[in-house]
Formats: C-alpha cells, sequence, structure tokens
C-alpha cells in the first residue's frame, strides 16, 4: 500500500464510481478495479459494496476512508510547511460532544487569531464514541466528551489503555431547557416534572448516540416524562436543528446549565428540575488529549479559555 493507492480509494469514493474515479485519475477502469482488488486483498477487507449502480463504502471502508484522508491530508500539511515563500498555516482541529459550551470557547479562540496570517480549524460534533477515536488516531488535538459519575471509572480505564489524558472541565446538572418565552415560565413558579407532560419534547435520536452518552436518556424518559402521557416528540441529529425548534416553539428538551449570554443569543433558558424525589445522575465534561504528544500553543489556549469561562 501506498500513498497513490489511498488517493485512488478517496476518489473512488468521491465520486461513488470506479469508472468515473478512473477518468478524472487518467487512468484505465480495469487498471483502478485491479489495484482496488489487490489493495482489498492485502487488507483483507472489503472497502466497496459494488454494484451496476456504483460502489459505496462498507463499515470497514468507512474506517479506512477516515484514515486515508488523514494520511494524505497530514502529507499535503508537512508539505505546505516547507514550500518556500508560503506562510506558515496554523492548524487546529477539536472533536467534540454537541454543547454550546465547546462552542462558545472555540468561538473565543478564533478571536483570540487575529495576529495570524492565515490559520485552519476545524470543529466536529459527534459522540463520545468517535471523540475518542478522532484523539486516539491523532485526528483531532482536543476532544471533549460528558460522561455520568457511574460511567467514570470504565472511560478512564478506556482512555488510559489507550494513552489517552483526561481533565475535567466541569461537573453539570441535568436541567430542563426551553423558551425564555414559555410559557410554563410566564408564572413566575418552579417546575415540576409533571408540568411537563403537556407540551412537545425535543430529543437527540439516541439510536445515534448522538453526543450525549453520558446523560442517561432512558431514565430521563421514564423518571421525568412519560412519554406515553406526551403526543409531541422531536428527534433531530444536530445542535443547530435543536436550538432552532426551542425558540420558535413551545417544546422542552434535557440539557444542562446555561451557556454564556445563552439567553440572549439563542433565546432559550436552563431551568433546574425542582423536585427532591427527583433527581438525576450527574454528569462531568472532560477535555481529552494525547499523553505522548506535546499539545500545541492553540491546544494550550483553548484549554485555558473552556477551563477559565466553565470550569469549576
Amino acid at each position: 500500500m501506498n500513498f497513490q493507492h489511498l488517493k485512488y480509494v478517496v476518489e473512488i469514493e468521491k465520486h461513488g464510481s470506479i469508472s468515473k474515479a478512473a477518468q478524472k485519475l487518467f487512468v484505465s477502469q480495469p487498471h483502478l478495479s485491479k489495484t482496488l482488488h489487490e489493495l482489498e486483498k492485502q487488507l483483507k477487507i472489503t472497502i466497496f459494496e459494488r454494484s451496476t449502480d456504483g460502489v459505496w463504502l462498507t463499515d470497514a471502508g468507512k474506517d479506512f476512508m477516515e484514515y486515508a484522508k488523514k494520511i494524505l491530508q497530514d502529507v499535503e500539511s508537512l508539505n505546505e510547511l516547507y514550500q518556500e515563500g508560503r506562510p506558515k498555516i496554523c492548524r487546529f482541529k477539536i472533536s467534540a460532544v454537541p454543547f454550546s459550551h465547546v462552542m462558545d470557547a472555540f468561538i473565543h479562540l478564533t478571536g483570540q487569531m487575529k495576529e495570524e496570517d492565515k490559520f485552519q480549524f476545524y470543529y466536529k460534533e459527534t459522540n463520545n464514541y468517535h471523540v475518542i477515536k478522532d484523539v486516539y488516531s491523532n485526528t483531532a488535538e482536543i476532544g471533549v466528551v460528558i460522561v455520568s459519575k457511574s460511567q467514570k471509572e470504565a472511560l478512564a480505564n478506556l482512555l488510559e489503555r489507550k494513552n489517552i489524558q483526561h481533565a475535567l472541565i466541569c461537573s453539570v446538572d441535568v436541567q430542563i431547557i426551553l423558551s425564555k418565552k414559555h410559557p410554563l415560565l410566564q408564572s413566575n413558579r418552579k417546575i415540576h416534572p409533571e408540568d411537563l407532560h403537556d407540551y412537545g419534547i425535543v430529543l437527540y435520536d439516541t439510536s445515534r448516540d448522538f453526543g450525549l452518552e453520558g446523560i442517561n436518556y432512558n431514565v430521563f424518559n421514564q423518571a421525568l416524562v412519560d412519554l406515553s402521557k406526551v403526543k409531541k416528540v422531536i428527534y433531530v441529529y444536530s445542535r443547530a436543528s435543536l436550538h432552532n425548534i426551542l425558540t420558535q416553539t413551545d417544546f422542552f428538551t434535557l440539557g444542562i446549565k446555561s451557556t454564556i449570554n445563552q439567553d440572549s443569543v439563542y433565546n432559550i433558558v436552563s431551568i433546574p428540575i425542582e423536585d427532591e424525589l427527583f433527581q438525576l445522575e450527574k454528569s462531568e465534561m472532560w477535555l481529552i488529549y494525547l499523553k505522548d504528544k506535546p499539545l500545541d500553543r492553540v491546544s494550550e489556549q483553548f484549554i485555558h479559555i473552556i477551563q477559565t469561562m466553565y470550569g469549576d
């Protein structure tokens, strides 16, 4: 396997067709098909499923593609670094669970980069599993995960085996998030779990484990809200969708403490659950990064910002 093979696979995935990729690469289709077959045989995996309509990645192929793209990107960055006359590019990659607290810190970081001639930053929102995977594979310099206290020991052991360092950002209580114009806030009284049954709920689709493994949605659904009594449920896959729905409707969701200026920026508020009989398990937000890889200036700057803004 060589860099050319990686380029071949990336091009095939880009076009969804071996023949179209061959045209773009200026090679024959038989040559490209043979090269792909030999690569799959060497790796003992099937990268693409084939059909008359084109090709698509297998699960093994998705993993291979993730590393292939990173390797090619790293080679390109290395070439740029030593080209004469080209300004050095400041790069930073972060992989995080979808919480506005992390985005707030990231935005503050970009605001401190005004003196940089050129920079390329990457911000990825995903779940705990892929955050850890991104840090372990060196795809991201910094990761942010959320973990319930009952999961702390297991996750810490996993990170140790992967030679990943973790550091506490803050502890978080589960709170109700809704529009600051929500009817439940107009009465100026405490919100109890039973008050929520008359309103629609917005949830991340847990079949995708979209970043909130640390918060137990099953407990939430069963103990806080009886979904059999809730007539309206919306499942979303992105933080932007969640915010739009909360801002423009009377739906509510489950989240954590407010971000700085959350009410003015997003027009939503976080409200503690006022019920002594109902206690959701607390969670913690962690920074993670490779132990043996020294943190660069930008990574250290981001860590300082998020700890200053939201650290305990």
